[in-house]
């Protein structure tokens, strides 16, 4: 339902959503990043894929050695963590989240041998107070893809398989192709997606309603594994480096998801009275994705639109 009134001279809107037979309004960004804890909850998903980039390139920034790898390890997972935990407070269940993946398992030498010992560490023995505290658990997946890590699924799985605040999922990944691959055994005799997921997962997992990103627009099967996506996955791509979204950003990404995206409504003729009223912004074509090199790195393209379009 839209209700359209005038307040000050301004042409406004509300919007009403139908959600488990309970009316929603649409309240402002100002409100709903000042609204209480239970409020944003509401319009959380279950489950979410945080594939977080630039971590050494935040380490950087914040004097943190790269060649000390548990003092690396140590300041990426409480950059993690903090995230994480801002995500529990909201009613997120499942957080996804990247490892070691194709292009630094296809390193050799130290480089490998680096990245593999800061995993271990990362994920487990950093991580475990960190998991005690959140009352969460600790899972791994992919170890067969990487031979090294074998056992720390079983060693996650003894340290923190009682909590229950939520759960961490670590994947790791040796190739896009074995993701297909792991993803073919899993729907082996399977009838549903569901089943695909508990083969996939060893349980039940609820669709990923958020794909959060760093840097380049992209995805692919190793950074948001096919099963988790059930209907619609939204994304969402940040451009500062390493784990952190403070708890205004996921606000932000909360009522970008829950409201600002809501467009459908039954009945869409009505809504076509407002375009001529938008032509000049219609006729603008930004193309997201757009981006320059900064130094050595990419980083998106502004979106200007012309003076005289109003948003």
């Amino acid at each position: 339902m839209v209700h359209v009134y005038h307040s000050h001279g301004i042409l406004r809107f509300r919007l009403w959503f139908i959600a488990k037979e309970d009316y929603f309004i649409m309240i402002s960004l100002e409100e709903f990043l000042r609204a209480d804890t239970e409020t944003v909850a509401k319009v959380m998903p279950q489950t979410v894929m945080f594939a977080a980039g630039g971590t050494r390139r935040d380490a950087v920034l914040n004097g943190v050695s790269l060649y000390d790898v548990r003092e690396l390890a140590a300041f990426s997972m409480k950059q993690f963590y903090d995230t994480a935990q801002r995500m529990f407070k909201y009613g997120v269940r499942h957080i996804f989240a990247l490892t070691v993946h194709s292009k630094q398992l296809y390193e050799t030498g130290e480089y490998r041998n680096y990245v593999i010992d800061g995993t271990r560490l990362a994920i487990g023995e950093l991580s475990y107070p960190y998991y005690e505290a959140l009352n969460c658990r600790g899972k791994f997946v992919g170890a067969e893809d990487v031979p090294e890590l074998m056992g720390l699924a079983e060693e996650l799985e003894a340290r923190t398989g009682k909590n229950d605040g939520g759960t961490v999922w670590w994947l790791a990944t040796g190739s896009n192709d074995m993701v297909w691959e792991r993803t073919l055994r899993a729907a082996q005799g399977a009838t549903s997606r569901q089943e695909v997921v508990r083969n996939y997962f060893g349980e039940d997992v609820p669709p990923a309603g958020w794909f959060l990103s760093y840097g380049k627009p992209f995805f692919s099967p190793e950074i948001m594994p096919l099963v988790l996506i059930g209907e619609e996955t939204h994304s969402y791509f940040y451009q500062r480096p390493g784990y952190i979204l403070t708890d205004e950003e996921l606000r932000m990404i909360a009522y970008d998801y829950a409201y600002v995206r809501k467009t459908w409504v039954p009945d869409k003729m009505a809504r076509y009275i407002e375009v001529p009223g938008q032509q000049e912004i219609w006729a603008q074509n930004p193309i997201l994705g757009l981006g320059r090199r900064v130094g050595s790195f990419w980083y998106p393209q502004e979106i200007r639109l012309h003076d005289s379009v109003e948003v």
